[in-house]
């Protein structure tokens, strides 16, 4: 090879934008670059999660030795290049672009939900036109003017619309969903559903997050205040255990509603309806607000202190008893260290839902490892990936997401073992059943994401023995939020189904599936944020705070451990989780810390696995024995747990299920939350 050939195209590229020089990565559009260099041009249907169509012809800018005005965001950079955003000639194009869309564009920006970040807005406001040529306002009517709830979460205005299809081409291009589309052609252009019919896909609110104006908005913050006014809180998701970052805009300590944000967290700005509407799961009717005794038959309001001196008499003076903690994989890092040192102080065996400690203590023993050996933007750049089992794609929404997007834009080899949905089992290159010898035959390198709830034996056998060979990867999707910590602090499966017969008191902590009291449970100990069928069969009940409510840290199924921030103000008196069960251990001779940052330090000290999935984990199983026959069933089974308490996700099932047939997939493979 000549030495020529050798040369490769730089890794930075230099420019002249205006009167400013700008070094960007070689690939980056003029715009992009524009935006490093701190100018400003204007665009509608431009985003940096969406390849380029150049079709709004805003951003036209002059770019020396080109003729005529060249789309910024369709054009490379090159070496050299000088661009002029602030010549007549451009400047006078955005007025002209503007002015058409101000011209059928309904001026009613006091009432208008996007005021204060409508694209449209600021760029008519810096670049003009201040006086439109000529106006056309739509809808002089109340029946002309034709604004269509596609769903009873999501609303859209066809007047408000700039026809950038941003909307559109995210719903395909990164959700994979398809159930936006465009009718007509040019100016007439309209955006619709699926036939036209409502909205029927997983509710994500990518479409509201990119709409540059009020045309696509959620209807639960609709006329709540003006932008400006909201806060902007970023904290994590505690709906399933990818922990997705999620913005949370709140006024007076209330959240008014959830977006996102590409530039931060593992999600690249990608949600599920659960993280986007489920996070009015902390109002309603059935909040428990103060703590609750039993008092001849009846449970009774008492203060604070009134119940749990109560419970630390009823557990001192059961020494002898049988004693179960069963903890829900919903419960922080914190609360979880607090319920288990509770627990190793009385003695009562430690209990969970979910089988994944289970797995894991199993994987330890076997692989020297405790969690998931790649990350989330690791499994997406691998050469191929198997899903294996149902929950494998069930679970994580999201991650399905990043690996439907992996296989169209970098040929992602994805394999699938089970029965998989069309719009999974569509990008994979082989479908097969689950068949341990075909699990086997997986080329080297590929990652492995096996569902740990319902898998066999023998079908985890193998995985663990491809594992332990170093030459497959692992990702183990989490059921629940914290499900990965609940295994790492002992919680196991099989203690439950081997003690919870027999125990005579039972401490639950958390949301449970569990929903009746055992047969011979003499004392019922509990924390809930709302009453439920177990709460209501204790004998005393602690109100707790739900994700939102407190700060705190959860491990997520890539091993990454994300403190999440509390955006909502605590309803009634209730108390984190770590505080209630910290406080009662303290009581009984303990010694915790009961902050967030310093349980958080004495829980890594204690258990080192929390940082690093190499160190090995333990959890009184038998050596050699066998996993519990099923741990917790599949996502969408919410009884008793956060979704089912979130109004807005009522809603939504209720209407997926009445639109199924407008379901841009087959009918058995229609959306459901």
């Amino acid at each position: 090879m000549g030495e020529s050939e050798k040369v490769s195209a730089p890794e930075t590229v230099k420019l002249r934008i205006d009167d400013r020089f700008v070094a960007v990565p070689a690939g980056t559009v003029v715009l992009e670059a524009a935006r490093a260099a701190g100018i400003t041009i204007p665009r509608f249907c431009y985003h940096p999660r969406l390849k380029p169509v150049a079709a709004c012809r805003l951003c036209l800018v002059e770019i020396e030795g080109m003729r005529g005005l060249q789309p910024s965001c369709a054009t490379p950079v090159k070496e050299g290049m000088i661009v002029r955003t602030q010549g007549d000639a451009a400047l006078e194009s955005h007025k002209e672009v503007l002015d058409h869309v101000l011209r059928f564009h309904p001026l009613d920006c006091p009432k208008c939900e996007a005021t204060g970040h409508c694209e449209l807005e600021d760029f008519t406001y810096e670049f003009g036109p201040h006086r439109v040529s000529y106006y056309e306002p739509p809808g002089l009517s109340g029946v002309d003017y034709n604004e269509k709830p596609w769903s009873p979460l999501i609303r859209f205005d066809r007047y408000k619309c700039v026809q950038c299809t941003r909307c559109v081409r995210v719903c395909a291009e990164i959700h994979d969903c398809y159930a936006l589309t465009t009718d007509y052609r040019g100016h007439e252009t309209v955006i619709s559903t699926f036939a036209d019919g409502p909205l029927h896909c997983d509710h994500c609110g990518s479409c509201v997050d990119l709409c540059p104006t009020g045309a696509i908005t959620q209807e639960p913050s609709r006329y709540w205040k003006k932008d400006w006014e909201y806060e902007h809180r970023a904290t994590i998701c505690a709906h399933c255990g990818h922990g997705c970052t999620i913005v949370a805009r709140t006024s007076r300590n209330r959240i008014a509603k959830i977006e996102s944000d590409h530039e931060i967290g593992n999600n690249g700005g990608r949600l599920c309806s659960l993280g986007r509407f489920g996070f009015d799961i902390h109002v309603g009717e059935e909040r428990i607000e103060k703590p609750r005794v039993r008092r001849e038959g009846r449970l009774v309001e008492v203060p604070w202190r009134e119940a749990l001196e109560e419970a630390e008499t009823m557990l001192r003076g059961a020494k002898n008893s049988k004693m179960v903690a069963l903890a829900s994989g919903f419960l922080s890092v914190q609360d979880l260290f607090a319920f288990e040192r509770l627990a190793k102080r009385i003695g009562a065996a430690k209990a969970a839902e979910s089988r994944e400690g289970d797995v894991l203590e199993r994987l330890s023993r076997e692989c020297g490892i405790s969690g998931s050996t790649v990350e989330f933007d690791e499994v997406t750049r691998a050469s191929g990936v198997a899903l294996i089992g149902a929950g494998a794609w069930e679970r994580d929404y999201v991650l399905t997401i990043l690996l439907a997007e992996a296989r169209k834009e970098r040929g992602l080899a994805l394999r699938a073992f089970g029965r998989p949905p069309y719009r999974i089992a569509r990008h994979c290159v082989e479908v097969r059943e689950l068949e341990p010898d075909a699990i086997r035959a997986l080329p080297v390198g590929t990652v492995l994401i096996p569902d740990v709830e319902a898998l066999s034996e023998e079908t985890l056998s193998a995985v663990m023995e491809m594992v332990r060979g170093g030459d497959y990867p692992l990702l183990l999707p989490s059921a629940q939020a914290n499900s990965r910590g609940l295994g790492l602090f002992g919680f196991r499966r099989s203690v439950l189904d081997e003690k919870l017969s027999e125990a005579e008191i039972l401490l639950a902590a958390g949301p449970l599936h569990l929903n009746a009291r055992p047969g011979g449970c003499q004392a019922l100990i509990v924390s809930s944020a709302h009453r439920t069928a177990l709460s209501e069969e204790a004998e005393i009940v602690f109100p707790a705070a739900l994700p939102y409510e407190k700060p705190g840290a959860y491990l997520n199924a890539a091993h990454q451990l994300q403190e999440a921030e509390a955006v909502s103000r605590v309803v009634g008196e209730n108390w984190p989780d770590a505080a209630i069960w910290g406080t009662l251990a303290n009581l009984l001779g303990d010694s915790l810390p009961l902050t967030p940052e310093a349980l958080l330090e004495a829980a890594r000290e204690d258990f080192p696995a929390l940082s690093d999935p190499r160190v090995r984990v333990g959890g009184g199983g038998e050596e050699g024995g066998r996993l519990p026959g099923a741990g917790l069933p599949g996502s969408r089974e919410h009884e008793g747990l956060l979704a089912s308490r979130s109004d807005y996700l009522r809603q939504l099932r209720e209407h997926l299920e009445r639109s199924r047939d407008f379901s841009p997939f087959p009918p058995e493979e229609a959306f459901s939350c």
